[in-house]
């Protein structure tokens, strides 16, 4: 929930030019599964747990299942999720990605969530996110753009912008999935 919290800290006085969620939950659906599923609480016990974080996110329940945390800037957000991750479904990333107009969503394979954050190519990939010149990003990663080109292309095209050089076993065809 990490990735969830600093994008809420954004109506505290956090800002930055971009943004990058690995593997980030729409809304605290997560640790309530693993309440109700591992920990066996009573509906009652959630529903306290609901009205806690309620409070301490300063976002009603409801608001934050409509993903009310991620409400959009025009700042570029760069979504990595894989389609695997059984904590995090890939759900998450559709939804915030309907409510950021200007985010791209990369998907890897096989990674899960918690080997996102190691993974060389998910590294250089938001490396040449939060590198790339401001104009350019604000240009290459408009959604419809994205949508023209495909993520393949989108990425490739990100990546020629950088000043970064691609390391050569980087294989952008083999780890964005279509």
């Amino acid at each position: 929930m990490g990735g969830m919290m600093a994008m809420r800290a954004r109506a505290f006085g956090l800002k930055a030019e971009r943004y990058v969620l690995l593997g980030a939950p729409s809304a605290p659906l997560p640790i309530m599964n693993i309440m109700q599923n591992i920990l066996k609480m009573s509906p009652e016990a959630i529903a306290i747990c609901q009205d806690k974080i309620a409070k301490q996110i300063g976002l009603t329940w409801e608001q934050q299942l409509q993903g009310k945390i991620y409400a959009s800037t025009e700042d570029p957000l760069l979504l990595v999720y894989d389609n695997q991750d059984k904590e995090v479904p890939l759900f998450h990333a559709e939804k915030i990605q309907q409510i950021w107009e200007n985010s791209i969503l990369i998907q890897t394979t096989g990674l899960g969530h918690r080997k996102l954050i190691w993974d060389p190519n998910v590294i250089q990939s938001v490396i040449s996110f939060i590198t790339a010149p401001p104009d350019q990003t604000e240009n290459q990663l408009k959604q419809e753009q994205y949508q023209r080109r495909g993520p393949i292309e989108h990425m490739k095209r990100l990546l020629r912008y950088t000043s970064l050089q691609t390391p050569s076993p980087f294989n952008v065809e083999k780890w964005i999935s279509i």
